[in-house]
Formats: C-alpha cells, sequence, structure tokens
C-alpha cells in the first residue's frame, strides 16, 4: 500500500510526493498568502484511488508565539 500526494498552488505548479507509506505527511516550504489544491491518490493491490481536492489557503502572516503567553 502507498499513497501519492500531489499539491498545487495558485501558479498553477504541481508537486507530486510519490511512495508515501503513512497515513500522514507534512508539506514544507508553503508560502504565506498562498492558494494550494491537495489531492491524494490512495494505492493498493485492488487497485488506485484519487481523493476529490481540498483547497486551503495559508494564513497571510507567519504564526508568531508570545512568550509571555504562552503556557509552560
Amino acid at each position: 500500500q502507498a499513497n501519492v500526494v500531489s499539491l498545487c498552488n495558485s501558479a498553477d505548479s504541481w508537486m507530486i510526493v510519490p511512495n508515501i507509506k503513512q497515513n500522514h505527511y507534512t508539506v514544507h516550504g508553503l508560502q504565506s498568502g498562498t492558494k494550494y489544491i491537495f489531492m491524494v491518490k490512495a494505492i493498493n493491490q485492488a487497485g488506485s484511488r484519487s481523493s476529490e481536492p481540498g483547497k486551503l489557503k495559508t494564513n497571510s502572516q507567519p504564526f508568531k508565539l508570545d512568550p509571555k503567553s504562552a503556557h509552560r
């Protein structure tokens, strides 16, 4: 069993991450204030099936933790 993750930014530039064995994946390097489309294709002995596209937009400003108010 494996999964293939595909993601596209608003410039229609697709990135494909093949052969993911886990049921999760962290995407690094996303740009703030950018729209992305994600799709997952599951592959196993019975064949393959793609998910519906998931759309999201990253926050326009990076998250900053305030050390004065953070729980310790």
